[in-house]
């Protein structure tokens, strides 16, 4: 995608992620999206809980 100069559908490809590890059997996972949706609301100013 990137090496070709496509455009990416990041919602789409978290959406897709976090699918699949919410219907994973697996006890443990890693959700290592966290620091990128973050960032992303902050930036777009989204309320923090207890703002």
């Amino acid at each position: 995608m990137i090496m070709e100069s496509e455009d990416i559908n990041l919602g789409y490809l978290l959406q897709q992620d976090i699918k699949r590890i919410a219907s994973s059997d697996a006890a443990v996972f890693t959700l290592g999206h966290c620091n990128l949706i973050t960032a992303l609301c902050r930036r777009n100013q989204v309320p923090e809980e207890g703002e």
